[in-house]
């Protein structure tokens, strides 16, 4: 799942990155902005056509991971193009991880304010090139508990538990 507008911030590759969505990435890593938009593409296709033109199938011909985003109130700037980063993504239902990837593009840069972004991610050390942290475990663990109330007919914490699923706490 890709995210609807989340927090980009960025830092030298071996930055210390974090180990959930709900623990503190390192103060190495500057904020580049909000990034809205968008899309990872994690494999790359080919169209097979008979001799006619007709479109006869589609085969994957590569794997690798990009990621394309515009950024709104950034500082686009501040990034070192072409040079590998660790990149962090954090909205609040899941944060993504690059532990390395390079900007291969940027266009459209509309006076400091927004920027169409392009990423390349590469396996770290350890093989990782993207890493999906949710953060509505505790939402969910909440639901389950609503859930359970209702059938057991407790309507006083079922109450209690809609009110904090509502409420955005949960």
């Amino acid at each position: 799942m890709v995210p609807d507008k989340a927090l980009v911030q960025h830092a030298p590759v071996g930055s210390t990155l974090s180990a959930s969505s709900f623990t503190s990435i390192g103060a190495e890593f500057t904020t580049l902005g909000y990034a809205e938009d968008m899309t990872v593409k994690q494999a790359h296709y080919s169209d097979v056509q008979n001799f006619g033109g007709a479109l006869i199938g589609r085969l994957q011909d590569r794997y690798s991971t990009t990621i394309n985003f515009t950024t709104k109130e950034t500082t686009v700037f501040a990034t070192q193009y072409g040079l590998p980063e660790s990149w962090v993504f954090t909205a609040p239902s899941e944060r993504i991880v690059l532990p390395v990837a390079r900007i291969t593009r940027i266009t459209a840069v509309e006076a400091f304010s927004s920027a169409d972004i392009t990423l390349k991610a590469y396996p770290d050390i350890s093989g990782n090139v993207i890493i999906y942290q949710h953060r509505h475990s505790t939402w969910e663990q909440t639901w389950r508990d609503y859930c359970r109330a209702v059938l057991e007919g407790d309507g006083t914490q079922a109450a209690a538990l809609l009110a904090e699923l509502t409420s955005g706490k949960g």
